[in-house]
């Protein structure tokens, strides 16, 4: 994923998904362009309150796309 904005606050960077454990984990890299360089690691860990949240999101996304 890819984001350009003016707001200087904001900015213009980079998210690149690394590695992906299917309800539990998603491990990703942050490149920033805009207005200064740099980059970073993080991860997220999902607990059972957030995974089942999450992928109900997702399918309703799903469920959107399909549809056009």
């Amino acid at each position: 994923m890819a984001w350009m904005s003016t707001n200087e606050n904001v900015g213009e960077g980079e998210q690149e998904i690394v590695k992906m454990i299917p309800n539990k984990q998603i491990d990703f890299v942050i490149y920033f362009k805009k207005p200064m360089e740099s980059d970073g690691r993080a991860q997220m860990i999902f607990d059972g309150t957030l995974g089942p949240k999450l992928q109900e999101g997702l399918d309703n996304l799903k469920g959107i796309l399909d549809k056009k």
